[in-house]
């Protein structure tokens, strides 16, 4: 009897190395899964960095127009979402504000420039064309209402705005053949190239 604790004693010890050792090689096999995974997260955050690249703020439709108010809405638009903490980016229009400036696009085709003025819709908008070899002035103003009822108030929001855009065009364009059209939210100009 006095022999059986030193009988268990080496299979006790044999025990708790085979412990030791199936417990190494589970902490190596863990620590290669998150490897693995540090390395997949690495990679997807670097490919939507990549599929989704920063836009210029000082270019429109990769003419290279200059438009700096975009560019200040924009950041308008960022800091009035860091400072509500709202996760939707927390435009100014999200406040019950509309900036009635309007944005603009350009589109080259094979025989004809096409540009798109985006107006708030149900706006009044008063648009004066200028053309001039190769250069487009657009200058105007736009006037918006809005209405609004929540917690048993109504409430209502005007704002009017005037702009002046002047777009250099690559090649002259036919001003004489000039068509414009307005849909709901925008205004399209068409300008056959000379």
């Amino acid at each position: 009897m006095g022999n059986t604790p030193r009988f268990w004693l080496p299979f006790l010890a044999g025990a708790g190395i085979l412990a030791i050792i199936a417990q190494s090689i589970y902490l190596f096999t863990l620590q290669g899964q998150i490897d693995e995974l540090q390395e997949q997260l690495a990679e997807a955050t670097a490919a939507s960095a990549t599929l989704q690249p920063r836009p210029d703020p000082w270019s429109v439709s990769g003419f290279g127009f200059s438009d700096p108010f975009a560019a200040m809405q924009q950041r308008m638009d960022a800091l009035l979402g860091t400072a509500f903490g709202n996760g939707t980016g927390g435009t100014i229009q999200s406040l019950g504000f509309n900036t009635a400036a309007p944005g603009i696009e350009v589109e080259e085709t094979q025989d004809a420039y096409r540009i798109e003025v985006t107006v708030p819709r149900d706006s009044e908008v008063e648009l004066q064309t200028d053309v001039e070899d190769h250069t487009v002035r657009l200058a105007g103003s736009i006037t918006y209402n809005s209405e609004g009822s929540g917690s048993g108030r109504t409430s209502t929001f005007a704002a009017s705005s005037r702009f002046n855009r002047s777009l250099d065009l690559p090649k002259p364009v036919n001003a004489l053949a000039m068509q414009t059209e307005r849909l709901q939210d925008r205004i399209v100009i068409t300008l056959p190239k000379a």
